[in-house]
């Protein structure tokens, strides 16, 4: 074998480990969520929103935090499951460290449903609109009010008016790496 053969080798090896940040084993999960929004008026579906499940956008360092501490932590200091959706009108790129929507206008209770697939569940919310806004973020939240934020998404925006309904369906997915 040839030193550069052998350099390409171990040049690969240490561009792998550091694209699994140092980890060596082969299992793993993966984590999507899946976001869809529908904005309705006067009982008419007047706009939809889907998103991806794209990870840069939503998993936020403090959601990645407690969900170890959700699966892991036998202390008693287990966060709060992850159960209420907020809305908001900041358009800003998420970002991993943040820790709060950009500009929370509401927030409300959702509703857990384990899906029949394995490792998929919904979390669903309906907000009844007050005001007018320009919506342009949503979030999950492990609190009604403050808590830990896990994720962030934005969107283009979503102009609702008092009387409007807002419905948010996330479908997080959990699934064994290919």
């Amino acid at each position: 074998m040839s030193i550069s053969k052998n350099k390409a080798e171990i040049e690969i090896k240490r561009e792998n480990k550091l694209k699994n940040n140092g980890l060596r084993c082969k299992v793993g999960v993966a984590v999507g969520i899946k976001r869809r929004i529908e904005v309705w008026r006067n009982g008419k579906l007047i706009d939809v929103d889907e998103g991806d499940c794209r990870l840069d956008d939503y998993l936020v360092n403090a959601g990645l935090d407690a969900m170890c501490g959700c699966v892991f932590d036998g202390s008693g200091n287990r966060p709060s499951a992850f159960k209420y959706v907020a809305i908001g009108t900041n358009g800003d790129p998420p970002s991993a460290g943040q820790t709060a929507l950009g500009n929370e206008v509401m927030r409300v209770d959702a509703t857990y449903t384990k899906d029949a697939e394995t490792g998929q569940c919904s979390v669903d919310a309906t907000f009844s609109i007050t005001g007018t806004y320009g919506l342009m973020e949503c979030g999950i939240f492990n609190q009604p009010s403050g808590g830990t934020m896990l994720c962030r998404d934005v969107f283009a925006v979503k102009n609702v008016i008092a009387g409007d309904f807002v419905k948010i369906y996330y479908t997080p997915v959990f699934q064994r790496p290919s």
